[in-house]
């Protein structure tokens, strides 16, 4: 994930379909969220209060719900400039 403004990788999204509840949380590595949202159309742009964060991994965590089923993933991104 290369958020520079080069329109490749740009954002980190969740690719969705028929998801009724959801909920992506990232973290630093000190377990600070740093991105949160229930909208699975909303992308994280590598930014934190306005300002890019710096370059390394980051954690995630996503819950949703999709035709009655629940789903629960983590893992990490690299965050890279």
């Amino acid at each position: 994930f290369t958020p520079n403004e080069d329109m490749v990788n740009d954002q980190f999204k969740v690719l969705y379909l028929g998801i009724k509840q959801f909920s992506l949380k990232i973290f630093n590595r000190w377990g600070q969220i740093v991105f949160s949202t229930s909208n699975p159309e909303i992308a994280w742009d590598g930014k934190y209060n306005g300002k890019d964060c710096p370059v390394g991994n980051y954690f995630y965590i996503i819950q949703a719900v999709s035709n009655n089923e629940k789903f629960h993933y983590n893992g990490s991104i690299n965050l890279i400039r």
